[in-house]
């Protein structure tokens, strides 16, 4: 997985921008456009691989199905990177998510309004 800790190091891949805009918090997503070294839109699929591969640091999705997101998950926490939704969670069946190396996970939940996982 991905070892990188600062943005301006990160490259970021958005899967359907349309979707994400709605989805996140627009000021959060037009930070990360700026901040990342290099912003990516292949495809969900893609993304994970690209992700898998430590090509790709930071996945942001902002629609999909229980289905798309199951194999996303899997293959984050493999890699020893998170899965997470708004609310903290890591749920498929919230229609969007966000993938990221470990390091980055802190600073992209202030960015984005990522809550605490309840407990």
């Amino acid at each position: 997985g991905s070892t990188i800790d600062r943005l301006e190091k990160a490259i970021l891949a958005v899967s359907v921008f349309t979707s994400v805009w709605k989805k996140w918090p627009p000021e959060g997503v037009r930070f990360l456009t700026e901040k990342c070294w290099a912003v990516r839109a292949y495809s969900g699929c893609y993304d994970a691989v690209m992700f898998a591969r430590g090509k790709v640091d930071i996945w942001l999705s902002g629609s999909g199905k229980e289905w798309d997101y199951a194999p996303v998950r899997i293959i984050a926490e493999e890699c020893g990177a998170s899965f997470l939704t708004k609310s903290g969670e890591n749920r498929i069946d919230a229609n969007h998510c966000l993938v990221c190396a470990p390091r980055l996970e802190p600073e992209l939940r202030r960015i984005l309004g990522i809550q605490t996982a309840p407990v």
